[in-house]
């Protein structure tokens, strides 16, 4: 039995106090769910120092609890805003870098026991209290106008020993995974079907816990959901509740329950010539009009998109094309997808946002980008026997994981027209493969590698290396 208790490393932090009114007034997103209010959230960052600027280019990003629908405001000479707010909902403040990589998360002390804490917070009121990015959380002061729900986050995490509102699972140093709560996560296992899983013990079962492993920091912000050394891009269970994840897709933390039914990033490496590009997928739900979208887009405070060009626009507007295929049919699919080259590539634990407006409202998807290598492949093709073998047995390295790759075997005519593809192959158990005789290799068909991650986005998979061709004489 593995555990799935982890210490959170953080960074130093300033002190900051941040003021925030609320104004409110009711509205709704039109066609599909009914949920949400069109709130605004605006206010003032201050550094102890006084000094403005300091926080300039910095994000702040409000996180529903139950939905993972975010809001996102840059801070701007110490003043930012939140519209398109449901007050209704539980929710978290994160602090991102200019980097655009988490730096903190809100913790709010009990206002009966200053030995806890909690990440999520309600407001009846118009006005926040004050809020201080303290070491290493941001911290609301105490104020009873705070509710509170304290099921969502698990008492080892919740709990702040020293008295100082930083809960002793985010502190630095201090090692959470003690006997006790082993034994109490491993208890809770006991007689318990897979996908009932609970590893903070908060009433949710993993496939429905926005935050797995209780520690206030929401599983969309994270690399690694269960923190047990895998990625999960390469994980077969991020999530930690026995079950396959290909078994259960959609509980993978990139669908949603609101507006969108799951975004999706695929990065592409192709050996032959070097380069990268990302696909980047946003499905609107069902219920939902395509025709009150009227934007989907990506949001990021860095230079990975600048100076690129993509395949449907002359330049990067910013803005997904409606699948990009408006002649076959299916323009009208919900489904908005863009290919981008880019000669930058993501930074461990850069996050960027799919912006969708409907009906006025904007919404915001994060995507966390993990630390990869891309190396380039080629087949090695035996004529006698017709079997290809990998070159390169780590395409993605060998750290996190990434051994847990797989990979297929493509045939292309003379047209660049696919006329085979074999079977998924588990990298590290299946390293050759043998094409049927039945299919016949004349002169001029090519042969391609693609070695790939699992899905999590059912027939996306987050990263995928296209091998150089091999060419039958």
């Amino acid at each position: 039995m593995k555990s799935y208790l982890t210490k959170l490393k953080v960074l130093n932090l300033v002190l900051v106090l941040m003021i925030v009114s609320l104004s409110l007034s009711c509205g709704q997103p039109g066609e599909g769910d009914s949920y949400t209010t069109d709130g605004v959230y605006n206010g003032m960052v201050v550094t102890n120092t006084g000094l403005f600027s300091l926080l300039n280019g910095w994000q702040l990003v409000l996180s529903e609890a139950e939905t993972r629908i975010c809001k996102l405001s840059s801070i701007d000479n110490a003043s930012y805003e939140f519209t398109s707010v449901d007050k209704t909902k539980n929710s978290t403040f994160l602090l991102l870098t200019p980097e655009a990589k988490l730096h903190a998360v809100l913790s709010i002390p009990s206002t009966e026991e200053t030995s806890k804490v909690f990440q999520y917070f309600r407001s009846e009121e118009e006005t926040l209290p004050p809020m201080v990015l303290k070491y290493p959380v941001l911290n609301f002061i105490k104020n009873k106008k705070i509710d509170n729900p304290e099921i969502k986050v698990a008492s080892y995490y919740a709990t702040s020993s020293q008295g100082d509102g930083i809960p002793d699972g985010v502190r630095p140093g201090t090692e959470i995974s003690t006997q006790s709560n082993e034994d109490a996560i491993i208890s809770a296992y006991s007689g318990v079907s897979g996908n009932l899983i609970d590893t903070d013990l908060d009433g949710l079962p993993n496939i429905e816990d926005f935050d797995i492993l209780g520690n206030g920091v929401p599983d969309l912000f994270t690399t690694d959901t269960d923190q047990d050394g895998v990625i999960d891009i390469f994980d077969i269970d991020a999530n930690a509740d026995l079950i396959q994840d290909d078994l259960q897709p959609k509980t993978n933390k990139y669908y949603f329950n609101n507006i969108v039914e799951y975004i999706s990033v695929q990065q592409r490496y192709k050996s032959s010539t070097d380069t990268f590009s990302i696909k980047m997928t946003a499905k609107i739900k069902d219920n939902f009009s395509v025709n009150k979208v009227s934007e989907v887009s990506i949001v990021s405070s860095t230079g990975l998109f600048t100076g690129t060009t993509d395949r449907y626009l002359k330049s990067w507007d910013y803005t997904l094309s409606n699948d990009g295929t408006e002649d076959d049919g299916m323009a009208d699919d919900s489904i908005f997808a863009k290919i981008i080259p880019t000669a930058i590539h993501p930074s461990d634990g850069e996050i960027i946002f799919f912006k969708v407006v409907y009906d006025s409202h904007e919404y915001f998807f994060p995507y966390i980008f993990s630390e990869l290598e891309f190396n380039p492949i080629t087949p090695i093709y035996n004529t006698e026997n017709r079997t290809i073998t990998l070159d390169n047995f780590t395409p993605f390295g060998s750290k996190h994981g990434a051994e847990n790759f797989i990979w297929s075997v493509w045939v292309y005519n003379t047209d660049d027209i696919s006329v085979f593809s074999s079977s998924v192959m588990k990298g590290r158990e299946e390293l050759t493969y043998t094409i049927p005789s039945s299919l016949q290799l004349n002169p001029g068909y090519k042969i391609k590698i693609f070695a790939q991650s699992y899905d999590q986005v059912v027939g996306t998979p987050a990263v995928m290396i296209e091998s150089n061709d091999v060419i039958i004489n």
